[in-house]
């Protein structure tokens, strides 16, 4: 994929080879060279470009930056290139929080300044920036305006947003986004410094130690699947008196119609009859190696290996009414090949690493024994020292229920609409999976309650724009029947060389590129224009 024909530039000195054949030949970049099996000069090479003959100059594809520096100057017309840039996530970014509301709603929240911080550190968390010390090297690279974000701004900008303001832009955002019915996903759990945030507890750690601990709820609409708020809140909810904390804004914020997302630390009866008898909905996962989820795998076993019933992505899916405890509830069955397998492959890894260490054994302990007898037949001699072999049948017997799993629900609904609400906490925990390092303590943009708070509230704004990017993807890749996968990363090699004579030219937008920017109604018109608005 080469830039446009009239960007040139020097072909590099050393380290590259031409493949001189047809009328642009190709140029390639040496990465490594070495000899094969046969003791030939072989080497690993990358496509930079194609050699004009005319002008003894490379005309360069997207790889050719990702090695080498921006050109002094355009060989074409003698302008020397202003700038090299990426824009792709941020011009999809800008584009989603302006059309749902959000620049809108940031704006009347924070004001102007404040509101484009906060949406310049939502687009570097969602290109995959979690540590702001780097924040200034992203920025550089990219097409934002001039006064952006440095690691230290960054903590000012996180400090400087009040408790205040969030509620106040979670009350225009809800509103804005005329409630329904809301999911609510316990999403994650970290540690932290006990000044660091207020809501929190501790909980024995590792070493022993209490450690101070916070949880996140987040709300989402179930038509829309757009986020709506958050909550923080101590610890773990898994018994009646965490549920409440969870729910402490939405009368507030106008939410009375909530479904509990949850993981398998809140199956208990305690909290099943809690939920029921105060009319919540929920979707909860039991653990498989637990009544009465063994037993509905039993049962469901024959119908899902055959394939009969179908859920998403292949995954097959079957549901049975059971009562538990005298709660009335579905049960839904599952069965994955993908997940089968691995799961087969992390045991197999596990039971050779075993074996590994068995053998360097020359005495076993007590303790030791128990470790390695679920996978082992073993003897011990006088010494102690061990004689083992694989028992097949105990493995046999530990991976009987592999890629099956099983959620448990009290609505209405059929196995694949219930996965599709559960699985959506994967792309929750995407936007905050480093909350370790969001609470590190030699984290300078999070150094005390106010920032932490702000770098979350920041994490939220991104994880709006991950959500819509989502929906209409998948919308999109229904309707069409084509893959759109990883468009953050294919968005960061959209590229454009920008002359200091106001000349523009971009990368040009391949047919993967087309399938994440059509649902949106864009194109080249419109990154020209962001392009021309932005550098």
């Amino acid at each position: 994929m080469t830039l446009n024909p009239k960007i040139q530039v020097e072909l590099p000195e050393s380290g590259v080879v031409v493949r001189r054949s047809g009328k642009y030949p190709a140029v390639y970049k040496v990465l490594r060279s070495y000899r094969n099996e046969k003791g030939q000069p072989a080497s690993v090479r990358v496509n930079i470009g194609k050699f004009d003959q005319n002008t003894g100059k490379l005309i360069p594809n997207n790889r050719y930056w990702e090695y080498h520096d921006a050109p002094a100057e355009n060989a074409t017309d003698g302008s020397k290139i202003k700038a090299i840039v990426s824009f792709g996530t941020a011009f999809l970014a800008d584009h989603v929080m302006d059309s749902l509301g959000v620049t809108e709603t940031l704006n009347e929240c924070l004001g102007d300044e404040r509101s484009r911080l906060v949406r310049t550190a939502a687009v570097y968390m969602l290109a995959g920036g979690n540590s702001f010390k780097r924040v200034s090297d992203y920025l550089e690279d990219h097409a934002f305006p001039k006064e952006s974000l440095t690691s230290k701004s960054a903590s000012r900008l996180f400090a400087s947003i009040t408790s205040e303001e969030r509620t106040a832009f979670f009350k225009k955002w809800v509103a804005r986004r005329a409630v329904g019915k809301c999911l609510a996903y316990d999403v994650t759990s970290f540690s932290k410094r006990p000044e660091v945030m207020d809501d929190y507890d501790r909980v024995l750690g590792a070493n022993g130690d209490r450690l101070p601990w916070t949880n996140i709820g987040c709300f989402f609409r179930e038509d829309s699947g757009l986020p709506l708020f958050y909550v923080t809140y101590p610890r773990s909810i898994a018994d009646n008196s965490r549920l409440p904390p969870m729910t402490i804004r939405n009368g507030e914020l106008g939410v009375t119609d909530v479904e509990f997302v949850l993981d398998g630390k809140f199956f208990s009866t305690a909290n099943l009859k809690h939920m029921s008898q105060n009319g919540l909905d929920f979707i909860l996962k039991p653990p498989e190696n637990r009544e009465p989820a063994k037993a509905a795998i039993e049962l469901a076993r024959e119908s899902l290996l055959s394939g009969i019933d179908k859920a998403d992505d292949g995954t097959r899916g079957v549901a049975m009414k059971i009562s538990h405890h005298g709660i009335p509830c579905t049960m839904m069955v599952y069965f994955s090949e993908d997940l089968k397998k691995l799961q087969r492959q992390t045991l197999s890894l596990k039971i050779e690493a075993q074996e590994t260490k068995l053998s360097r054994l020359k005495k076993m302990s007590q303790r030791d024994l128990k470790e390695y007898r679920n996978h082992f037949s073993i003897v011990l001699t006088e010494k102690r020292a061990p004689l083992f072999r694989r028992d097949r049948a105990k493995t046999d017997k530990l991976a009987r229920n592999h890629g099956f799993f099983c959620l448990l629900t009290n609505t209405d609904e059929d196995p694949a609409g219930v996965l599709r609400k559960f699985l959506r906490k994967k792309m929750i925990e995407r936007c905050f999976d480093d909350l370790d390092n969001l609470a590190d303590p030699k984290s300078p943009e999070t150094d005390g309650a106010p920032a932490l708070e702000g770098k979350l509230f920041c994490a939220f704004i991104s994880l709006i724009v991950v959500a819509e990017i989502e929906n209409k993807l998948r919308d999109a890749t229904k309707k069409k029947g084509r893959s759109a996968d990883l468009p953050v990363k294919r968005l960061e090699k959209m590229r454009a060389v920008i002359s200091e004579n106001g000349a523009i030219f971009m990368t040009p937008f391949s047919q993967p590129l087309r399938a994440i920017l059509e649902p949106f109604g864009l194109g080249r018109a419109e990154a020209k224009k962001y392009i021309e608005k932005n550098i």
